[in-house]
């Protein structure tokens, strides 16, 4: 029996309302304790739509079978892998500073949260929302500086993969053929992350979750279609597949652009008031370039240590190149729910901070540490144990294997409370030194790869090994300074007392504007980035930065000690 006209128009009410109806204030920030188990939830509930709306990867991935089904030539398939490779990398990078946007974005939003439960001042919330707007501006901002190394380096991919990384002349230029026409989807891609920033902290990842799987088939199916050819187009190759890549950015941005506009709640900031002159703006662009810099610092050694590492596997031999390579595609499968757990967490941890709700803050933070490893651990496990369970044809392998996933495993599993680590001190006053820290540590693992695997000849278990023990050093660092910063007290001092963003000294010796106010939400006169308020006060500076980089014992001492200085730790070279 075929429902009536009243059940359809119900159902579709129905789906509507789930997938654009706004949540409540009440809803995005709860002000009574939350227990481990409604933290689960929420965190659960806004991440997994997360993870299905990072399209790109999964059309990287869909875009490489394509390519293997139409290479005629072992110079093609060759080719695939460079482009994978550049690509991410490439994307990567450029996309990092952008994660500023949703830190901001969500402290703003969680002041506006509080305030509507609270006093509910039209004129405070009109002051938060262009704030948001502000930070909006400021990603599109920094997404045109960006694009203007990305571009060219897309265009011009076959003279950077010959000449710099050495690659082969033929399998280059056959690279070249998908991505030199991929400069033409950076700036939507760019815009796409802006829009998505903004979207994720209103808790809008269904309605973008939606779009991201419908353009992301449009695009697979254009690129299929030109890709292949049919009677009466002819094939395209490399050079359709990247096409329909470029028509999905362009698809994905305009939507996503669209929703800004229409979306019930997003509607009513209007976001076109970003072209109006908004006081305090370029003091905001400050904060959120420097802390997408410190995204950008950790984001590159993270995008090196699977490249040096699987570079040192080839050395080692064939064998070895082939059961990491099988490795390192496991890995891949992480990468995307590692990041979209975190950034929610990070993201969330932000509004409480910003709405003052520290107690909530500080179990955030922890469960959603614990949330990220319940979901992800099992798989880790699952993936240890299938060379005990399916044979992997080339015996050498298989038993290269045997070892190498389970070890991996365990690294995958503090990978994935490291990155949230690393993530959550962003909005809780430690930028660079966590990076610089968490960076350190991995190119430690780099060279020691290169080392133990290939000049000290310990082969490819020391390679794994060397990636773990990087990665568990990161997050042994780390971890302390993290637990000192998430306790609720802690984070209050954070909040309202001057320079209390300051971990220590190599953060960035001057108490600086930047650090002091728009990364913490501390301010002198209650007042934040994009308010219209521009009334601040002098804080004087400590022993500038090189004069204190004559001690080079004392530099280094002061570097280790940042890993466990409380958030309202004062500048060690401060009186001396």
């Amino acid at each position: 029996m075929l429902p009536n006209e009243s059940q359809l128009s119900s159902c579709l009410s129905e789906v509507q309302n789930f997938l654009l109806s706004p949540r409540s204030a009440e809803e995005r920030l709860q002000t009574s304790p939350l227990s481990f188990w409604q933290s689960f939830k929420h965190l659960s509930k806004i991440s997994f739509p997360r993870v299905l709306s990072y399209t790109f990867s999964l059309q990287v991935f869909i875009d490489n079978l394509l390519m293997v089904l139409m290479s005629n030539s072992e110079q093609e398939t060759a080719s695939i892998a460079l482009i994978s490779v550049y690509l991410n990398s490439c994307m990567m990078l450029g996309v990092a500073p952008l994660y500023s946007i949703s830190i901001e974005v969500s402290k703003l939003l969680g002041a506006i949260d509080a305030e509507k439960q609270g006093d509910n001042n039209q004129q405070i919330i009109d002051e938060k929302q262009k704030g948001i707007i502000s930070a909006f501006c400021n990603g599109l901002l920094m997404s045109s500086f960006i694009s203007l190394p990305l571009i060219p380096a897309f265009y011009w991919s076959g003279s950077v993969l010959t000449n710099i990384f050495r690659q082969d002349e033929i399998a280059a230029s056959h690279a070249q053929s998908f991505l030199r026409p991929y400069a033409l989807g950076v700036l939507p891609m760019l815009f796409r992350i802006c829009c998505q920033q903004v979207l994720f902290s209103f808790h809008y990842e269904r309605p973008t979750m939606v779009m991201g799987i419908v353009t992301l088939l449009l695009g697979v199916g254009i690129s299929a279609l030109l890709g292949f050819g049919l009677p009466g187009i002819q094939s395209q190759g490399f050079l359709g597949v990247s096409a329909g890549s470029i028509v999905e950015s362009y698809l994905t941005a305009i939507f996503l652009g669209l929703s800004l506009v229409l979306l019930p709640e997003l509607r009513n900031i209007n976001f076109l008031r970003m072209f109006n002159s908004i006081e305090g703006r370029w003091r905001q662009l400050g904060m959120q370039s420097w802390l997408g810099t410190t995204f950008l610092l950790g984001m590159v050694s993270e995008a090196a240590l699977p490249v040096v590492t699987s570079a040192t596997a080839g050395v080692i031999g064939v064998n070895a190149q082939a059961a990491w390579t099988f490795v390192m595609q496991l890995n891949y499968f992480f990468v995307v729910p590692t990041f979209a757990f975190s950034h929610q967490c990070y993201q969330e941890v932000s509004r409480h901070i910003g709405a003052e709700s520290y107690e909530n803050a500080n179990r955030l933070a922890k469960y959603g540490v614990a949330t990220t490893l319940i979901y992800l651990a099992p798989f880790a496990i699952i993936m240890s144990l299938l060379p005990w369970v399916f044979d992997f044809g080339e015996t050498d392998t298989h038993q290269l294997l045997l070892v190498l996933l389970p070890l991996m495993s365990v690294g995958l599993m503090i990978e994935s409370v490291r990155y949230n680590i690393l993530q959550q001190l962003k909005p809780l006053g430690n930028q660079l030194c966590s990076s610089l820290t968490s960076s350190m540590c991995l190119v430690i693992g780099m060279l020691a790869s290169v080392v133990f695997g290939v000049l000290l000849d310990y082969g490819i278990y020391s390679v794994a090994f060397s990636y773990t023990a990087c990665i568990l050093l990161a997050t042994i660092l780390l971890f302390p300074d993290w637990q000192q910063r998430i306790r609720p007290e802690k984070l209050e001092i954070m909040q309202n007392q001057t320079g209390s963003s300051q971990g220590c000294w190599p953060c960035g010796q001057e108490t600086s504007d930047i650090e002091r106010e728009g990364l913490t939400g501390v301010v002198q006169e209650n007042a934040d980035y994009g308010t219209g308020s521009s009334q601040r006060a002098t804080v004087s500076a400590v022993t500038p930065f090189w004069q204190s980089m004559s001690n080079t014992g004392e530099w280094l001492a002061d570097v280790l000690s940042c890993c466990n200085s409380p958030s309202y730790f004062e500048s060690p070279r401060q009186g001396r």
